[in-house]
């Protein structure tokens, strides 16, 4: 993934704007398991956190048609579980294989830290034909960031395409206008560094979830990139400290971000 910032900094405008502090969520524990399917009419998903709304990532044009990308968040023992609703206009899926750069067409990501320091985080892309791009990123020393959170010794980060995430499910589907993808994250392989195997109510964990797509403007191909807590375009896989913070409770009311 290193050739990764050089080729979405093309398609990014320059800017070096302060970006907003990191948004928190609380999470409720879901009454019902999702079934991950996709399915518009999973009613399991209707007791869940809702972020109504990504933002645009710091140096996108703001005249780049921005759709609209609502995320609900729930939880159990077993799985964090997301699911992105937005429009189906104008999609492009262009690769077939597990780990291709599915990031050059549309996609939504998670960004998953549970311990919150950047050493060890993870990242989930999902296109809207189901197709994933699954990494582990693991610093090899302590990681230096610039003002807008950008690791700069980025040579001391690997980005680990060749792991595949054990239990990760994903479900796509494109109909009535909309693309929803629900994304189940599970807890075991993931709370390893927390000597932990489920989630549990009261922890805080470190998240980012994102929208890509690609719209041609004045004969030029402009990255839209969209972001719950607001990055530096084309940049979130080096930005770990610009992750929000989950906060999971056994018993809460949904939750709008």
């Amino acid at each position: 993934m290193k050739p990764l910032p050089v080729l979405l900094s093309l398609a990014c405008a320059a800017n070096a704007q302060t970006l907003p502090p990191t948004p928190e969520i609380t999470i409720p524990r879901a009454d019902t398991k999702p079934l991950l399917t996709a399915d518009a009419n999973d009613p399991a998903w209707l007791g869940a956190a809702i972020i109504p709304s990504l933002s645009f990532s710091e140096g996108v044009p703001s005249h780049l048609p921005k759709p609209l990308t609502e995320v609900r968040l729930l939880w159990d023992a077993e799985a964090l579980y997301a699911r992105f609703t937005t429009s189906s206009e104008s999609l492009e899926s262009p690769f077939d294989e597990r780990d291709a750069n599915h990031y050059e067409g549309d996609v939504v990501e998670v960004f998953f830290d549970p311990v919150g320091d950047g050493v060890n985080y993870f990242e989930v892309q999902v296109s809207p034909r189901n197709k994933i791009l699954d990494l582990l990123a693991l610093a090899t020393a302590p990681l230096v960031n610039d003002p807008n959170g950008i690791i700069t010794n980025r040579h001391e980060l690997w980005h680990l395409r060749e792991w595949n995430m054990p239990g990760l499910q994903t479900a796509a589907t494109v109909e009535n206008g909309q693309w929803i993808t629900d994304i189940a994250l599970p807890a075991k392989p993931l709370l390893k560094r927390l000597q932990r195997e489920t989630f549990e109510g009261d922890m805080s964990l470190r998240a980012n979830f994102l929208r890509y797509t690609w719209p041609t403007l004045d004969g030029k191909r402009w990255l839209a990139a969209q972001n719950w807590s607001v990055v530096m375009c084309g940049m979130p896989h080096l930005s770990p400290a610009r992750m929000g913070t989950l906060r999971l409770k056994e018993d809460v009311r949904p939750a709008r971000r």
